[in-house]
Order: C-alpha cells, then structure tokens, then sequence
C-alpha cells in the first residue's frame, strides 16, 4: 500500500541523503551530518536506549528529552550540555545529571569535587573519609569523583567508601555492575569484581555479568571473570553452570585460569594437581601423564591420612565409651 499523503520536506532532501549514504557511526555524528539543531530538536525527545559513544555532546540541549538506558563510552558532555527535566534512569547521564541537580541546590560541591579531583590518592582518600562525616552530599559526589580521577587505588577506594551511602544494597550493586561495564583495564575490572564477589556472592545479576565476560572475546576481559572462582560462596552458588562454561571454552589461557584458581580456593594439595612438575599451570584437557598420576595418587594419599589422623584424634581426646553414651 503506498502512502500519497507522504512527502519529504525539499529543504531536507539532502541531509537525508547525506545520512543514506553517510559511513558515520557516532549520534553526534550523524546529528550533524542529517542538519539537526543540537540546541532544540532533542528537547522532549524520545532517545531511550541509544548508543551515544564517541559522541561530542557539546551544546546539546536534552530537556525533557527520555534517556533512559543510554549506553557508550568515549561520551564528551560539558556545562553546555543540557539534562534539566530529562530521564536519565539507568543511562550513562545519570550520575552527570544528579550532580548538576545536587551543584544547583550547593554550590560548594563543586569546589570539593575540584578539590578531591587534583589531590594524591592517599591524601584524597583521608579527606574524603572526613568529608563523608559532615556532609549529605557525598554519595553524589563521588560517583561524579570516580569518573574522573584516573589512579585506580583511588578509584577503589572511592568504590569501598560508597558502600552503605546508597538508599538500598542493590542500588550499590547496580553501581558497581555499571562501574564494571565501563572498566577499561584490567585492574580495574579486578577491584570491582572483587567488591561484587564479596558482598554480593549469590546474586543471579552478578553471575549473569560474570559469564558474559568470560564469554568475551578479549582476554583481558575473561581471565579475570574466570578467577572469579577463588571467592568460594560464588564458586558453590554457580558451580555447575560455570563448570558447562569452562567445558566449552575454547582458549587455553581461560581454561588455565579458571583451573589454578579452583585448585588455590580448595587448598595447598590440590595445586599439585593442577601444576606441571616445571611450575606451568596445566589445562585439563591436558592428557594424563606418569608424572600427573603420580601427583593424584600423593594428593589422595594424604586426604585419606588426613581423615584417619583426625578421627584417631577425636577417638584418643573423647574415647569410644562417651561416643556410646552419647548416642
């Protein structure tokens, strides 16, 4: 069925040209190149889940507009890009945002965030524990601070200090899970995770991240994630769906990973399994040799020593006529 009511505008004929034709892949971009006035065209609109990354923001005004969900990296925002009224829930504005609407109630929060931002991480981090006493800003301005500062030791210890500032404990891990998406070293993604394994061990949110990176396919990404089980309550919440991972992993390196790490979380004994009479971590599609049945048998060896010393132990300290009196 065609539609005889449809006309293009003349005068826009050739920036939708421009846009079909166009290799440009940043909003920002195609913004520009399609003639839209950055400074009124997105007021009220409706941009819920877009991708934003590289973009320059600069000058754009989204008032009122709904952005929701947006994603990217790379986003370049100033005091000229404009959020008053918009909704930022769950998108990468969010924390700009909420520091604007806290710097228009308290104009002092943004000397501190200058303040906090130019100081030694340990001299930050002492201020900051003090700062966190007298004022109800903090929460907002250290979400802010964390995405500024570039020390990672600073960076985790603002990640700590947030704990408990939030309205409830799944707003923090939504913070975390949203720091660990944008993570762009491995240290980094290494401090959060340890964050999240810790407090939040049984969360099917944070398992989900956790497979997705080690599905991933930059290693730098996975290895990490694969470690993951070294923190023991995560490691018995999920451990069949993250064995069914490893058993199709495909890279050496992550499944090396994965199999130190379990051995180190059960104990001394159980590296010898795991290691190469040479010190080399071993995979487990590695076949068997002398030398590595060898190792089993030892390990086993000494598990079952190990339970009869401590039963022969309980029966010298207790003796086998209480134990009879007891049952």
């Amino acid at each position: 069925m065609v539609n005889d009511n449809f006309h293009f505008n003349p005068s826009r004929r050739a920036e939708i040209g421009a846009l079909l034709h166009s290799t440009a892949t940043t909003f920002s971009d195609l913004a520009r190149i399609g003639g839209i006035a950055v400074g009124v065209d997105f007021v009220g609109a409706d941009l819920k889940g877009c991708d934003f990354s590289g973009s320059d923001l600069r000058g754009y005004n989204f008032t009122k507009a709904d952005l929701r969900d947006g994603v990217g990296s790379c986003v370049h925002v100033d005091e000229t890009t404009c959020f008053e009224g918009a909704l930022v829930e769950g998108s990468i504005f969010f924390i700009e945002a909420n520091f604007r609407q806290a710097a228009g109630a308290d104009k002092s929060i943004e000397k501190d965030l200058r303040r906090f931002r130019n100081e030694f991480w340990s001299t930050g981090s002492l201020n900051l524990m003090e700062y966190r006493k007298e004022n109800r800003n903090f929460n907002v301005l250290c979400q802010k601070l964390y995405t500024l500062v570039q020390d990672q030791t600073y960076q985790a210890n603002i990640l700590h200090m947030l704990a408990g500032t939030f309205e409830g404990p799944q707003d923090y891990r939504n913070f975390l899970l949203d720091a660990l998406q944008k993570a762009r070293t491995s240290r980094s993604r290494r401090a959060i995770l340890d964050i999240l394994l810790r407090r939040f061990p049984e969360d099917a949110t944070l398992f989900a991240a956790v497979a997705s990176m080690i599905n991933a396919p930059d290693e730098e990404i996975a290895i990490p994630a694969a470690r993951s089980v070294l923190y023991s309550r995560f490691r018995k919440k999920n451990k069949r769906e993250l064995r069914n991972i490893m058993q199709h992993e495909k890279r050496n390196s992550v499944r090396k990973a994965y199999l130190e790490s379990v051995a180190t979380s059960l104990g001394r004994d159980y590296m010898k399994l795991v290691k190469a009479p040479s010190g080399e971590v071993l995979d487990f599609q590695t076949k068997l040799t002398d030398e590595l049945i060898r190792n089993v048998i030892a390990v086993i060896n000494r598990e079952i020593d190990r339970h009869f010393r401590a039963k022969n132990l309980f029966f010298d300290q207790v003796g086998w006529s209480d134990v009879q009196e007891a049952q």
